[in-house]
């Protein structure tokens, strides 16, 4: 279940990317704690759907995706590379990786 909601997150992304920025979102809170939230989410989701893969892995693949999305994102919403959204992306990822270790350790009672 885990796995395809990380899919599922995956192609909601992308398709955020490619869309024109909706100002509601912008309106709701600030940039940088979007995209960081919502790489959060998306990591602890492939954390959980995953969790026989390393972290390290998961998180360099996230951290990568997030610049890819961030490249898209000049398609979809016509501006440059924003550096500072991926950096975002990347704390969120790093924030949901410890979370995400912290949930693996805490399902799998040979890891208490």
């Amino acid at each position: 279940m885990a796995l395809a909601a990380g899919v599922a997150a995956a192609a909601v992304l992308v398709i955020v990317a490619v869309l024109p920025a909706p100002a509601i979102a912008h309106a709701l809170a600030p940039q940088w704690l979007l995209h960081a939230s919502a790489f959060a989410v998306f990591t602890f989701t492939w954390m959980l759907g995953l969790p026989r893969v390393s972290v390290l892995w998961i998180v360099l693949v996230v951290i990568a995706f997030g610049f890819l999305h961030e490249a898209i994102e000049i398609i979809g919403h016509h501006h440059r590379f924003e550096l500072r959204d991926a950096l975002s992306d990347a704390v969120g990822t790093i924030i949901g990786a410890i979370a995400g270790s912290m949930a693996r350790r805490w399902a799998d009672p040979r890891r208490r």
